[in-house]
């Protein structure tokens, strides 16, 4: 959408407010720059040019978590995320950790060489910040470098690829080693081109969509190189990013979902586990992807395992890609109720669709002392294969 469009989206807002009561940074502040029907109106104006970027306008729009709740209740269907991204490329250029975090992503063997280096750090047992504490409670404990390609085992049923992203690529091996080893099992060929690029979400949402477009074609050059049935991902807030930006020849699925569709799932051999887990559902995978069924449908073929979703609310956890390094306090303060819910449950295993969201969560119950362990969905049922 160009700048008019995005002002006639932006006009469709009529102020109802029924957006209010689904907004975490509102129902924290309570504050109607804080709120959607507030940012809507400062961007619409900022788009025309009747304001300027001033410090308040900044951080009004930068608290936002972008969880999309408010697209969901919005009775006018204003595009609401495609607002806020493109006012915030006129807007200063982030700086800090934000912007870190963005050029890493661009540096494959820097982010190589951060994970082989906070392995090192956690061997000699050397004091850790809390975020990289719970990176390395996330982190396989030796170094792997995954092949290009996995042939399917027995007889194959189809060929996808892999996308593995760039923070995520050497910080969630578990859950890529996971992947394939589901998907291998039933019958498919796991492609992984090298070639491959971050989704682009940072970009994006730091309003630079032409940085963001180029990833989207480099990823698209990278998968176009054999027919394949889907590209898929693991990791939500990466392909929310991949599927509405990306390249539309290119057939992103998100990974549970694929999975509860395979026509060979009921096969897999699983053993069960009579345990209560507890779901987190990020809002990359409710509000755009919409696919929070799929994960509990593929949950349903490990016998005996009872799940429920973590409480008090369906509310961001405060991770929201780079908000949790640009608002830490914010994002601890939204993160709060979840851990107390989840200690309160006395649960040891929580479950999460999405990278950010799983580091985000597992630093808090570090800090807490708690024993709970954050997995991915397919790592939980790639441990209950029965071993042939």
């Amino acid at each position: 959408m160009n700048r008019e469009e995005l002002i006639q989206a932006a006009d469709r807002c009529v102020l109802c407010a029924l957006c209010s009561s689904h907004c975490p940074t509102y129902l924290l502040h309570r504050e109607e720059g804080e709120s959607p029907r507030g940012r809507v109106m400062m961007s619409a104006a900022l788009l025309r040019g009747e304001l300027q970027p001033d410090s308040s306008l900044e951080a009004h729009l930068n608290h936002c978590l972008l969880c999309r709740a408010c697209e969901k209740a919005c009775p006018s269907e204003v595009p609401y995320a495609a607002i806020i991204d493109h006012a915030r490329g006129l807007l200063p250029k982030p700086t800090g950790a934000a912007k870190l975090l963005q050029w890493v992503a661009d540096k494959p063997h820097l982010i190589q060489g951060l994970a082989s280096t906070a392995r090192i750090w956690g061997k000699a047992k050397l004091p850790l910040p809390s975020i990289g504490a719970a990176a390395l409670q996330l982190l396989p404990k030796q170094h792997a470098t995954l092949q290009s390609y996995y042939p399917a085992e027995g007889k194959k049923v189809g060929s996808v690829g892999l996308f593995i992203g760039c923070i995520t690529r050497p910080f969630d091996l578990q859950t890529h080693q996971s992947a394939i080893t589901l998907l291998t099992q039933l019958g498919y060929a796991v492609t992984i081109p090298h070639q491959q690029q971050c989704c682009g979400a940072l970009a994006q949402h730091h309003g630079e969509p032409q940085q963001a477009k180029q990833h989207a074609l480099a990823n698209h050059t990278a998968f176009a190189t054999e027919p394949l049935d889907a590209v898929l991902f693991t990791s939500s807030g990466c392909g929310a990013q991949l599927i509405e930006h990306g390249s539309p020849d290119t057939p992103y699925r998100e990974i549970c979902d694929f999975l509860a569709q395979s026509p060979t799932l009921a096969e897999l051999p699983l053993q069960p586990l009579n345990q209560e887990v507890l779901l987190h559902h990020p809002c990359s995978l409710r509000n755009t992807l919409k696919g929070a069924t799929a994960v509990e449908q593929l949950l349903q073929q490990i016998p005996q395992l009872k799940f429920s979703e973590l409480g008090p609310n369906p509310n961001c956890c405060g991770a929201a890609g780079s908000h949790r390094l640009r608002e830490p306090e914010t994002a601890a303060r939204l993160r709060k109720p979840k851990l107390t819910a989840l200690q309160q449950s006395g649960s040891t295993l929580l479950l999460s669709t999405n990278y950010g969201c799983a580091l985000h969560l597992t630093e808090g119950v570090l800090q807490q002392g708690n024993s709970v362990e954050v997995l991915h969905p397919v790592t939980l049922l790639t441990r209950q294969l029965q071993q042939s």
